[in-house]
Formats: structure tokens, sequence, C-alpha cells
């Protein structure tokens, strides 16, 4: 009997090691798969105006990015559970009234033009999580071929530009698309050759304007924000169009992009605001000025020819 008793001890004694290993192995498997891990937001951009997490949200706005497609959102006492996706270094998130978009730098999540309701975070265009535990480093700043330390790009450059990222400064070249035409006597597609000019203005802020030629102005321009291989547009109150239409902050996810093979490109379908009966989608595809299109993957520009022979 006392040996039966024994051999049931040393049964039950080894389950419960068991389910402890399985409970602690649970807990550790939540972070095992590509961009998972709690983010903590440190920054927000939304309006014209930039706030730190804390000057944002009393409490904190917190992400845990957990194994099999779900996440955990916390801002202050309110929580809610979402899902999300990753495709390459782009991810969405769904959860608690907030849909989004954004991306990967590092340890840094990045999210843009973000909507909510049941989480506070009214419209942004965008907010910066940083990984928990990750180390802040400092950025060092550096104009490209010039500037050997951070002072000398700050008091000899019109611009500086982060150490390593994409150089989105200076001119480009491309075409602007319109399609899917609808209200004009005329309907049919049409494909035009733009120029462009990113460059900071005497305020300091980086600015994306697009021209055509023959045309006065810009067609298009913006304030911007810019990342290792990312812009996102910065719409305030009236300081950025389209041809004759103001655009809003919340139009901003239509003039955002990443660096695709070299190229930008923007999206939007615009409604003329003198009638609201008329309108089309424009796209632009850019390229930095000097650099050779593809013609087995790229749309060229109707002028390109020309623009060969200029570029020698």
């Amino acid at each position: 009997m006392m040996k039966t008793y024994q051999k049931l001890t040393a049964i039950l004694l080894v389950l419960v090691m068991l389910l402890s290993f399985a409970a602690c192995s649970g807990g550790s498997a939540a972070h095992t798969e590509p961009g998972t891990g709690k983010y903590i937001a440190v920054s927000a951009k939304g309006m014209g105006s930039s706030l730190t997490a804390d000057e944002m949200w009393e409490g904190g706005f917190t992400i845990d990015l957990k194994d099999g497609g779900k996440c955990s959102l916390a801002v202050g006492n309110k929580k809610a559970n979402g899902k999300w996706t990753l495709t390459g270094s782009a991810v969405n998130i769904k959860g608690g009234m907030l849909e989004c978009e954004g991306y990967f730098d590092n340890d840094r999540l990045i999210l843009t033009n973000v909507f909510g309701v049941d989480i506070d975070t009214a419209f942004l265009s965008e907010i910066v999580f940083l990984k928990e535990g990750a180390p802040i480093i400092t950025e060092v700043y550096h104009l490209p071929g010039t500037a050997s330390s951070f002072d000398y790009a700050i008091t000899n450059a019109t611009h500086i530009q982060e150490a390593g990222a994409f150089d989105f400064y200076g001119d480009w070249y491309g075409w602007m698309s319109l399609t899917n035409c609808w209200g004009y006597s005329d309907n049919s597609d049409e494909l035009y050759d733009v120029t462009a000019i990113c460059d900071t203005d005497n305020t300091g802020k980086t600015y994306l304007e697009v021209f055509m030629e023959d045309r006065d102005g810009a067609v298009l321009s913006m304030y911007i924000d810019m990342y290792d291989d990312y812009i996102s547009a910065d719409i305030g109150d009236e300081d950025a169009w389209f041809l004759n239409r103001y655009l809003v902050p919340s139009e901003s996810y239509s003039f955002s992009s990443g660096v695709d093979n070299g190229k930008l490109e923007f999206v939007y379908d615009y409604v003329d605001p003198d009638d609201n009966a008329s309108g089309f989608t424009v796209t632009f595809c850019l390229r930095k000025y000097g650099e050779l299109w593809d013609a087995s993957v790229d749309t060229l520009p109707p002028g390109y020819s020309d623009y060969l022979s200029e570029i020698g």
C-alpha cells in the first residue's frame, strides 16, 4: 500500500512539473515570431502638432504584438484585443475600434494615419513606438559628402539627413496619370511628365512639391516627415493642396509612400471642389532626377527620351 502511494505521489509530482514547464513555455512562446513584442508609444504627430506620448495619453499607450496574429492594446486604463498581420516590414493592426497600417524600423514600430474611437487616438498622422527593452539610440546626422560631425551639419547645411537613410532631398522626375475620369466631356486617361523638389523652407520644415510643364505653381504641395526609406505627408490646416483642392489630414495616407526600387508612388481620388460633380484618380510616380528607368518594369514618362538626352 505504501509503495502504491509513493508511486502515485511520484506520478503527480511529474505531472505538476510538466504542467509548470508548459505554462512557462507558453508564456515565453507568445513572442517568438518576427515583429512580436511589447511596444511602448514615445511620440505622436497630428493636426500640425508633435507631442510626447506622456503628453498625448495619460498612463501611456502600449501595443503587445503576440504570436498567431493576436495583439492587445492599452491606453491608460482602457484595454482592447485585436489582430495584426505582417507583410515584409509593413504591419496592419485592427482592434478596439483602431485600424491602421505602419512599418517596422529596427526596434521601432511606426503607425501612420491612425484613427481611433475606443482608445482615444482621434486622428494622428504618426505614432512612434519603441520595443520594450530596446536601447534608446541617439540619432547621428550628417550631410552626405560634407559633414563630419553633428555640429557641422547643423551650422552649415540647408537641411540634414539621417545617417544611412535614403536621401529624399533634391530634384525628382516622373509622371502623373489621370484615370477613372468622370463628369468631364472627355473622360479619357492622360499621362503627363512632372518634376518635383524636396527641400526645407525658411521655418526648417521639409516639403515636397510637384510641377507640370507650362503650368504656374506646384500641382501638388505638402509638408512631409521622412524616415529611413519612407515619407509620410504632414498635412495641417490649408497648408497642402493638389490643383485647386486643399488636402485635409485624413488624406495623408494617400500621399505617404515607401521607396520601392528607387520610386515613390502616390494615389489619390480627386473630386473638383468647385462643383463636386467631376473627378479622377491621380497617380504620381517619381524617381530621383538623373536615374534611369527600366521599361520592362516601369511605365515610362511620355518625355523620357528627352530626359535621357538631358541627363546625358
